[in-house]
């Protein structure tokens, strides 16, 4: 290939599912993007991507050239990383993707220990909420275990999840929840086993979820490390086994060894344990 560095837009359209998006990651325009995927698509003799209503999903028969692609540029990274580690005065960058609430409860209490831990990582955190696909971050904490692509994973944690109301709040058959396409989550099923019916009110993040409950005297399932943080909330008696969440770390395998990579791997565990004993 005359231009190896065209499999680089190849990356960035497979993470992103857009030109546009792709555009972003790189720093390019659109214009460039679709110029660099119809170059690979002359050389490959087919397109990369196939266009669906939900963006550009990779051409299966491309699966092992994307692969590589990404391996490569994941090895490039764990090299620099490994040069860079030896500076602090130099900066590394890393973006993690993970639920907002794991930000709020898990990751946010813990922030002071990141700088002890790696003082140059410059890191970005985008929220997602059960995503288990890597995209464009170089880490993933996701309730749902990846069933594709060569990721590694490792449990690092659970959230106990419970049922709270208003304090002094009648009780109420009625409740709120997360937006129907959460259904699928144990935290929204352990709440439709309990209630036995849907909630009446949903919303889009846990956080609103607690708020609601307090403003609206409505009943709701929470993480017992933010039912238990508000003091307007008291738990909902429930002869019901506690219902646990377990959250998955993961990032590409042929990041194996990346000194940063493994130091922000060591805060969020680390994170977890903190969160564990409060």
């Amino acid at each position: 290939m005359e231009r190896w560095d065209d499999l680089r837009y190849l990356v960035a359209v497979h993470k992103t599912g857009t030109m546009s998006g792709a555009a972003r990651l790189l720093g390019a325009n659109v214009g460039t993007v679709s110029r660099r995927i119809d170059k690979l698509t002359e050389v490959l003799g087919a397109s990369p991507f196939l266009k669906t209503p939900e963006g550009w999903t990779s051409n299966p028969d491309m699966a092992p050239l994307i692969e590589a692609a990404l391996s490569f540029e994941s090895q490039l990274t764990t090299a620099m990383n490994t040069t860079r580690a030896a500076r602090h005065d130099v900066p590394v960058p890393l973006r993690l993707g993970c639920p907002p609430i794991m930000t709020s409860l898990i990751l946010l209490p813990s922030l002071s220990q990141l700088q002890e831990v790696l003082p140059g990582v410059r890191l970005t955190i985008s929220h997602h909420r059960t995503s288990n696909a890597l995209g464009e971050n170089d880490l993933l904490i996701t309730p749902r275990l990846p069933d594709k692509g060569r990721l590694l994973t490792r449990g690092i944690g659970a959230l106990r999840i419970g049922f709270y109301a208003l304090r002094g709040a009648p009780p109420s058959e009625d409740w709120v929840g997360l937006e129907a396409g959460m259904d699928d989550t144990a935290l929204m099923q352990s709440a439709e086993r309990h209630f036995g019916r849907p909630p009446i009110l949903r919303l889009d993040g846990l956080d609103f979820v607690a708020q609601a409950i307090i403003t609206s005297a409505l009943a709701g399932p929470l993480p017992a490390l933010l039912g238990d943080s508000r003091p307007e909330l008291v738990p909902v008696d429930t002869n019901e086994p506690p219902t646990e969440v377990p959250f998955w770390l993961c990032y590409h395998e042929s990041r194996r060894g990346d000194p940063a990579l493994a130091a922000v791997t060591g805060w969020i565990t680390s994170a977890f344990e903190t969160a564990r004993s409060r």
